[in-house]
């Protein structure tokens, strides 16, 4: 898995635990929303995802996300 370093080449605890967070919920919420589409949507594209929509569910994870870490 990735690692965020520091400049002297040490490694970030917190960061590094950040990203593994927004990488984890990101691929978690891509998966969600194409699986929605392709199943409850019967891949219509009249009734796709908005951006909005999926913007809003994707602050609404991590910050879920981040209250339990």
């Amino acid at each position: 898995l990735a690692e965020v370093k520091g400049s002297e080449g040490k490694k970030l605890d917190g960061r590094t635990r950040l990203l593994q967070i927004i990488v984890s919920e990101s691929a978690y919420l891509i998966w969600l929303v194409r699986n929605e589409w392709k199943i409850e949507k019967e891949q219509d594209e009249r009734r796709r995802h908005t951006a909005n929509e999926i913007e809003a569910r994707w602050k609404a994870a991590i910050t879920k996300r981040l209250r339990l870490d």
